[in-house]
């Protein structure tokens, strides 16, 4: 089943903790893993900076449990690091488990070429993909692994860049997933903090400053503003 192909297949690297969205997991692949899918890995990679990136078709090209599909991303990564060269070449390989509507796991392994030590190590996440019972659409998880395959003085060295540069990847990753398929995480947070400010105003036996209450309402209002101006925005691009 996905939950105990979950639970037997844990990384110890962290890059999103359980993160909900309101889409299903049906539609997150369509619009993000799917082949000429909208707000796709190798279009996100392109946007944060990846240069010549060209991924294949997935094959075959509708997964299953027992059946996953395979496709390889190659580009060209910039590098700035000292006594390294300014790019490196760096490929993806991809494997994607669907279990129909409950869930997804979307396995990548990460190889960079023609860097001093990057022949020492190989990068493995796993980004995870469950419907969300209670509140519907999907939850979101993505955790990774640094696997060592060469003995290398620089093991700690290795491990802190690394580390803190896929951290980066996700957040961005994250970033891109919420501005093109949440608008409405942004609104639910939104409601959240103004419904806190108004417990404080009802609470019994506690006195709150108002001016700082006020404060609460007034941001959450201007946030609220900003995000109705971007699903503006986004529609009006949207039907350009």
């Amino acid at each position: 089943s996905f939950c105990s192909e979950k639970k037997g297949n844990k990384f110890n690297g962290l890059g999103l903790e359980s993160i909900p969205l309101p889409v299903s997991v049906d539609d997150f692949y369509k619009q993000v893993l799917d082949d000429n899918a909208d707000h796709s890995i190798d279009k996100f990679m392109r946007d944060i900076g990846e240069l010549e990136v060209v991924s294949t078709s997935w094959q075959p090209s509708v997964p299953t449990p027992n059946a996953p599909a395979n496709r390889k991303i190659t580009y060209i990564h910039p590098i700035n690091a000292p006594m390294a060269p300014p790019t490196a070449a760096a490929r993806k390989e991809q494997r994607l488990h669907k279990f129909g509507n409950v869930g997804l796991c979307l396995e990548t392994s990460t190889f960079v070429e023609n860097v001093p030590m990057a022949d020492c190590f190989v990068v493995r996440d796993r980004l995870w993909v469950n419907e969300n019972s209670e509140d519907g659409g999907c939850i979101v998880s993505i955790t990774f692994q640094i696997d060592f395959i060469k003995g290398t003085m620089f093991r700690r060295i290795i491990e802190n860049t690394t580390r803190g540069e896929y951290q980066k990847y996700w957040t961005q990753f994250w970033d891109m997933i919420k501005s093109n398929l949440g608008p409405s995480i942004e609104l639910d947070e939104v409601a959240i903090e103004l419904e806190e400010a108004t417990l404080l105003l009802e609470a019994e036996g506690q006195e709150v400053p108002l001016s700082s209450v006020l404060g609460r309402i007034r941001s959450s209002s201007r946030r609220l503003s900003v995000v109705a101006r971007r699903a503006s925005i986004r529609n009006i691009n949207g039907t350009a």
